[in-house]
């Protein structure tokens, strides 16, 4: 997964999310996390009544590890 930190091997996950007033029946999430020490979500995309929402990681700090794109 490649973001403004840099490039990192991810896992990539898709949670069950509860339909209501926020969320169809259908929508799905989906969460990438660093595949290191940290865990730390990169992405996330989930799916909303008027459209999709994406967020991305700009900025790490204090991490208990080091930090370590792949170059």
């Amino acid at each position: 997964m490649k973001c403004d930190l840099g490039t990192f091997n991810c896992l990539k996950f898709n949670p069950t999310i509860i339909p209501g007033r926020i969320f169809r029946k259908r929508s799905m999430l989906y969460l990438w996390i660093t595949d290191d020490e940290n865990r730390i979500p990169v992405k996330a995309h989930v799916e909303v009544v008027v459209g999709s929402l994406s967020m991305e990681l700009t900025d790490a700090k204090n991490l208990k590890y080091p930090l370590n794109p792949i170059k």
